[in-house]
């Protein structure tokens, strides 16, 4: 009898191992399934952000679009009726309007008036930055129902003018204590030479403003106007007085003169400035009026030394070109 055992295993195996790739290639399909599924979830999540940011984009379009349109509604409304929306509402683009239109119409304008009477070196559009801080209070403390009695420019130039002033004495390089005492003995001067129609002597002044000593000399050497040197300068070169005890000679600046020169010489300084630039301008004024080195002169300016210097030199060159033709034009009227 034949043996078959051998063709059993074998017919055995094989379906064995058909069933393990058919389980095999199941499961892989399966697994490609799942795959598919996961790429399909992430594809879908993918457009879904995608679509998300592209309607943010549409709304900040939107939000863009339509501030715009509300900005340019402000913008044709009259000041009166800027004024009272704000009022009503309190809405940050009525107040962005308020301040627009009186920073150029109001602000503006006080700080171009405040720095004409100002050195060259302070800034106007410094003046009007610093206003808008009065600007904005002034906006907010003003009652429209006081419009008819009050106009907002009355009610609020003191507020805007005081805050240039602000500015002014924080960037001053003169203390305020040293202002204030200059101030108060200048005024005790002036009146008594309104009352007396002379200056008064040293003692007189002593006794008017009831110092001490050394309080006394360091008040006077704080003032040094322009008709005097200081105290302890004229103290030492020794106590003499006029036959008649006034002291005021000892104090009188050789330079000053009477006040027709002093005029004719802030005459020749406006007629010697004319036509430099700015600085060129405050480089004269510091050195040869107030009699800075070209050091303390450039530290002023914010430039070096021998950059003053080089200055200095030009300027005298323009200077003797501008003399010499001032002589040719005299020569020819005389003639």
């Amino acid at each position: 009898m034949p043996d078959t055992s051998g063709a059993s295993d074998t017919s055995e195996n094989s379906t064995i191992g058909r069933s393990e790739n058919l389980r095999h290639t199941h499961g892989a399909d399966q697994s490609a399934e799942c795959d598919t599924a996961e790429a399909f979830d992430d594809s879908r999540d993918i457009t879904d952000a995608v679509e998300s940011l592209i309607g943010s984009a549409d709304l900040q379009d939107e939000d863009t679009d339509r501030a715009f349109r509300e900005r340019a509604a402000v913008d044709r409304m009259k000041i009166i009726d800027v004024w009272h929306a704000y009022k009503k509402t309190g809405e940050g683009r009525y107040r962005d309007r308020l301040v627009e239109h009186y920073m150029r119409t109001h602000v503006r304008r006080i700080a171009a008036r405040l720095s004409s009477s100002l050195p060259s070196q302070v800034d106007v559009d410094d003046l009007t930055q610093q206003g808008y801080l009065g600007l904005a209070e002034s906006i907010e403390r003003y009652d429209l129902d006081r419009m008819a009695q009050v106009k907002f420019e009355t009610f609020s130039s003191h507020r805007i003018f005081g805050a240039m002033q602000d500015y002014l004495r924080a960037i001053d390089p003169v203390p305020r204590l040293t202002r204030w005492r200059s101030k108060q003995m200048q005024g005790i001067i002036d009146q008594f030479i309104t009352e007396n129609g002379r200056p008064p002597s040293v003692d007189e002044i002593r006794g008017l403003v009831d110092l001490p000593d050394p309080q006394f000399k360091r008040m006077f050497d704080d003032m040094r106007p322009a008709a005097m040197v200081s105290f302890s300068a004229a103290a030492a070169d020794g106590d003499e007085f006029d036959s008649d005890g006034d002291a005021m000679g000892s104090f009188e600046d050789p330079q000053s003169g009477t006040p027709l020169s002093t005029v004719e010489r802030d005459d020749l300084r406006s007629w010697v400035t004319r036509g430099l630039a700015r600085r060129d301008r405050l480089i004269v004024v510091l050195y040869y009026y107030e009699q800075l080195t070209m050091k303390e002169v450039g530290r002023t300016v914010g430039c070096s030394e021998s950059r003053v210097s080089q200055r200095i030199e030009s300027i005298r060159d323009c200077l003797k070109s501008r003399f010499v033709d001032v002589e040719l034009e005299d020569e020819f009227l005389f003639v």
